[in-house]
């Protein structure tokens, strides 16, 4: 079985080259069907489909429960279906904006469409701009019979944390876990939600809050697929293209709508690229030709991220 990882910088038209790899295997006959999995972090969100980018292909529809349960996938989450092909897409609106989502969540989904997959002869198509997401599903499956551990989110650790600056909680994984500290990149040991996250994850006493789910890497091959823009000026002008066409289809509304939930500031959510900006101008702070600048701005910068990234 092969699990074929489209990764790249935003605008790059991951997911159009992804189903059309989905349909490229199915035309060899090879497969009996095709797994799309969105790697991102935003995208899982439903209420935040227009700002993360997460519009739905117009021919994939929500699988009914009765063939849900048929195709033995009710225990696995939100599963969208092709309505000309047996391509099935997980990942994408899985959860609501005040729900949590994380890695662990991520890899949770993963493994059990990847099992599920495996059984039913489908391929796996992993697609999304989210590198930890894509870079810790191979770590994992690499692994021999890897047993995946996911340790719930600790309220009281995240309490703590909030007070705590930057430097605080790096000194805190350092004293509770070296070993983890030094496998971290410079983005992670500068980004406190993941510090937290690490943090919870070596306080966790053995067996306790914790979900355990099993895949044989048996057979599994690995494919990568990079996908890379080929002029900086011409990639620029796309992102604030989409920047464009994302205020047109409903951002702002998208965002007011956010705001009435009175979301943690800090959240995932509230975070996301193209939210702070457009907070600034329903504030009045900036207008809107300044909102699409400085949304493009943010975007661009970014990319720079996502090319350090394919680079490690």
């Amino acid at each position: 079985m092969r699990i074929i990882s489209i990764v790249g910088p935003t605008a790059v038209g991951k997911t159009s080259f992804a189903l059309e790899k989905a349909r490229e295997l199915l035309k060899t006959g090879k497969v009996e069907g095709v797994s799309l999995i969105s790697a991102d972090s935003r995208q899982v969100y439903k209420g935040l489909e227009v700002i993360s980018g997460a519009d739905m292909p117009p021919n994939f529809k929500m699988l009914g429960t009765d063939e849900s349960i048929k195709r033995g996938l009710d225990q696995i989450g939100k599963v969208y279906k092709a309505t000309d092909a047996d391509i099935l897409l997980f990942g994408v609106g899985e959860v609501t904006v005040n729900d949590n989502w994380s890695l662990a969540h991520f890899i949770k989904l993963t493994l059990k469409v990847v099992a599920w997959s495996k059984s039913r002869g489908f391929g796996v198509v992993v697609v999304g701009g989210t590198h930890l997401y894509q870079k810790q599903l191979v770590r994992s499956l690499s692994d021999k019979n890897v047993e995946q551990v996911f340790v719930k989110p600790n309220p009281e650790i995240r309490h703590k944390a909030e007070s705590m600056k930057l430097v605080k909680l790096q000194s805190w994984l350092q004293e509770l876990d070296n070993n983890k500290w030094q496998k971290m990149n410079e983005s992670d040991r500068a980004n406190p939600r993941r510090l937290v996250r690490s943090i919870e994850i070596a306080l966790a006493d053995p067996g306790v809050g914790k979900e355990k789910t099993q895949v044989s890497n048996c057979d599994l091959e690995f494919e990568t697929i990079k996908l890379l823009p080929t002029d900086k000026a011409d990639h620029k002008q796309k992102i604030r293209q989409r920047v464009i066409e994302r205020l047109e289809n409903g951002a702002l509304d998208e965002v007011e709508k956010l705001l009435k939930r009175n979301l943690d500031p800090k959240g995932q959510v509230m975070t996301t690229l193209g939210v702070p900006e457009i907070i600034q101008h329903l504030e009045g702070k900036i207008d809107k030709n300044e909102l699409i600048d400085l949304w493009t701005l943010h975007e661009t910068q970014y990319v720079k991220s996502q090319m350090k990234w394919l680079n490690e």
